[in-house]
């Protein structure tokens, strides 16, 4: 092995040296840090119907999935990730698909073996990461893949067969995990899973069923258990559904424990809450709006959904828990502050600068975002798909075919600023009855 992971007080070490410090120019707050990533499905597979899983004109291989990862590493440690999390039972994949409905379970059921397949693959990403320099920490349970286990007893087995594999292979760059968010509902069947104490004592174990690899275990947001934290090599947090100043209390309870031990966080806060958009993205936006108010004449085409597909995007996160009430409630407002500004300029037909804008409303819904940007010699046309997902040209060609569609488009719908006054009553009123559904 040449990656060795070793720890001092509340400092990681790789082969001897504080993590990051490599770079002259590091802080010294930061060595000793171990950023990671949440790559939990870097052993992935399905019994039930892998075919599932084929996304983006590929079709799902585990095999394929678990070299992806690995020749990926070393991209990942250039832009300075040291650690990143792989479960044995993985994790909710794509939030797309129901976790009941997946078997992607390695322990037999008595928790005596492990499948083979699984151990290459994982020995695979161990082995990539030692050679990137890198740490893994191997997660062992996942509460959704839990209930294949028969009981307790079966928990034990499972991680002590583990850990002996983990010993046996010699592996110096492992930190253990014993399960993802131990005390989430599904892992009540195992009392032994889900209990602080009982936690503890399977950390204790995996520390001497390992040869004395670092142990521990994460919990949901806001929860935190001393009993698992003394027990633990290393202090592994989640920031679920936490605020900054939540997950900043979160982390004072982990430095509490003494002696004081590293922390982690192998599983940051989702919620829309928490992100955070760069100030000079901001301004960029600032810019590019009111550039488009200084044209000289702008044209708006509207499909009558153009709302609705707002609120089912929401609606489709919020049922994720991706966003909180109150996130919805803030999006609802901002959406009717929109149609507020929309229905001004649809009246005045004007920007405040004086120059001209029109709202037309198409009579076909559209699949995709067309912009056609003309000024003295110069024009570009975009294309926006996916919600994301952009692509530009100056090709003249392609600048004269998107000028047209747009052209077709406008000549084939109906006209709402300034005039059209009673389609634009309906459009807004329409509009106005989606977002109350939020």
């Amino acid at each position: 092995m040449k990656t060795k992971l070793s720890i001092d007080g509340t400092k990681f070490l790789i082969n001897g040296s504080l993590t990051y410090s490599e770079y002259p120019d590091c802080p010294e707050k930061y060595k000793g840090l171990l950023m990671n990533a949440r790559f939990i499905q870097g052993v992935f597979d399905d019994k039930m119907e892998p075919e599932r899983f084929n996304r983006f004109g590929k079709k799902f291989e585990a095999g394929k999935n678990t070299e992806d990862l690995c020749q990926a590493l070393s991209q990942w440690y250039e832009k300075g990730l040291r650690a990143f999390t792989v479960g044995l039972q993985g994790g909710g994949p794509c939030y797309t698909v129901n976790s009941q409905t997946i078997d992607n379970n390695p322990f037999s059921p008595d928790g005596t073996s492990i499948e083979s397949e699984y151990l290459d693959r994982l020995k695979k990403i161990i082995l990539a990461a030692d050679e990137a320099g890198m740490i893994v920490i191997v997660s062992y349970f996942y509460g959704a893949q839990s209930r294949f286990l028969k009981d307790d007893l079966s928990v034990i087995r499972a991680v002590k067969t583990a850990s002996n594999w983990l010993r046996d292979e010699k592996f110096t760059n492992v930190i253990i995990e014993i399960a993802n968010e131990h005390n989430v509902e599904e892992n009540k069947l195992h009392p032994i899973l889900f209990d602080g104490k009982g936690i503890a004592e399977l950390i204790r174990i995996a520390q001497r069923e390992s040869g004395g690899l670092p142990v521990g275990c994460s919990t949901t947001g806001h929860y935190f258990s001393n009993d698992i934290g003394n027990a633990s090599d290393v202090i592994i947090i989640h920031g679920n559904n936490m605020s900054r100043q939540m997950f900043y209390n979160h982390i004072q309870e982990a430095k509490a424990i003494k002696p004081a031990r590293p922390i982690i966080c192998n599983e940051d806060s989702q919620a829309l809450a928490e992100m955070q958009v760069e100030d000079r993205i901001v301004k960029a936006h600032n810019k590019l709006s009111e550039s488009v108010k200084q044209c000289r004449k702008t044209y708006f085409i509207w499909d009558s959904n153009i709302f609705l597909s707002f609120v089912k995007e929401i609606k489709y996160f919020a049922s994720l828990n991706l966003i909180t009430e109150d996130d919805v409630a803030h999006l609802k407002d901002e959406l009717y502050q929109l149609l507020s500004v929309m229905e001004t300029l649809s009246v005045k037909g004007e920007f405040s600068e004086g120059r001209k804008v029109s709202f037309y409303l198409s009579n076909i819904d559209f699949e995709a975002t067309y912009t056609y940007i003309e000024k003295q010699d110069y024009q570009v046309s975009l294309l926006r798909v996916y919600s994301i997902n952009s692509m530009d040209s100056q090709s003249p060609q392609i600048c004269q075919i998107q000028r047209n569609w747009i052209q077709s488009l406008k000549r084939h719908s109906t006209l709402i600023s300034e005039s059209g006054e009673a389609q634009r009553i309906e459009f807004l009123q329409k509009q106005r009855t989606v977002i109350d559904t939020l």
